[in-house]
């Protein structure tokens, strides 16, 4: 097997894993959020026709921050589901990208028949059927994040509509239109749905790397980043440590000048933070160092295969 077939495996997980957040993720909360959008932005249109906007009091501001704490929470579910979606496919993919990892680096690097067989992936699915329903409660508290920021940014904004002295159709704008802190605040959702949705795939994968070790007790697992110009400090440095299934993954945080600060972050599974593209991958004690997956660049999501 040439280096090349390692490569075309793990690129492959990478881009059904990206696709997972990206495409079945975060794609398909959009419709959610701009409807949420649109509907705040014809309420408060509605408002200011009826000439209940004339003036900016704390009456005003109440009536408005009622408008938005209901968008607010349309988008919060549609968090959710999404989460659920996804959360839901990621326990179903992992396993599988551990099978078959384990199958291409056993035989790549021992030459012999590997110990796993495709079939074995039913087998981790039946060892954690709960993985997706158990993470529901982090989703649900991680949606919650997305409340409190946004309002307050509303707030924020409103105070600066009153103290500018601005009319009633620009205080609406600042709220709901296209160039409206509602609108620029999608990028909160978007961050959830992603980590998020990594997350359930690490976790899965994890318990299924720990569940494989009773079979192959020499099994560690090691970080593969992805790099390329939006590649963090953190990844760059973390790129290749290989630890025990039942070890942390460790980055000792530095400063700009390369300095620890005294600060060491511990994590079972990527990511450790949003917009976090490591993946970790099956690892036996005694395999080489492989300069082809010390050198991942990016990859186009795909949800083909998933």
């Amino acid at each position: 097997m040439a280096v090349s077939d390692i490569r075309r495996v793990i690129d492959l997980h990478r881009r059904q894993l990206f696709g997972l957040t990206e495409i079945r993720g975060v794609q398909r909360l959009r419709p959610s959020y701009e409807r949420a959008r649109v509907e705040l932005e014809r309420k408060l249109k509605a408002m200011v026709r009826a000439g209940r906007g004339e003036t900016f009091g704390a009456h005003h501001l109440r009536m408005v921050l009622v408008q938005v704490a209901q968008a607010v929470q349309e988008v919060r579910t549609g968090i959710v589901d999404r989460l659920a979606d996804t959360g839901q496919v990621a326990a179903e993919l992992a396993p599988r990208h551990l099978v078959q990892a384990v199958e291409t680096l056993q035989d790549h690097f021992r030459g012999v028949t590997p110990v796993l067989q495709p079939r074995q992936a039913a087998v981790f699915q039946a060892a954690y059927p709960d993985v997706a329903p158990s993470l529901l409660d982090r989703h649900r508290s991680s949606s919650e994040l997305y409340g409190p920021p946004v309002i307050q940014a509303v707030r924020d904004e409103m105070t600066q509509s009153l103290l500018q002295n601005e009319g009633v159709d620009e205080a609406v704008d600042r709220v709901a239109g296209t160039s409206g802190i509602f609108d620029g605040q999608r990028w909160r959702a978007e961050r959830i749905v992603r980590t998020e949705a990594a997350f359930s795939y690490g976790y899965s994968k994890q318990v299924g790397m720990q569940e494989l070790r009773k079979e192959i007790p020499r099994l560690m697992k090691r970080l593969v980043a992805t790099l390329d110009d939006r590649t963090g400090d953190d990844s760059i440095e973390l790129n290749g440590q290989t630890v025990d299934v039942d070890k942390p993954f460790v980055w000792v945080v530095k400063n700009s000048h390369g300095v620890p600060t005294g600060k060491v972050v511990h994590y079972l599974h990527p990511p450790n933070r949003p917009h976090d593209r490591e993946l970790a991958i099956p690892w036996e004690a005694g395999w080489p160092d492989s300069p082809v997956l010390d050198n991942m660049g990016p990859v186009e999501p795909t949800t083909r295969g998933l």
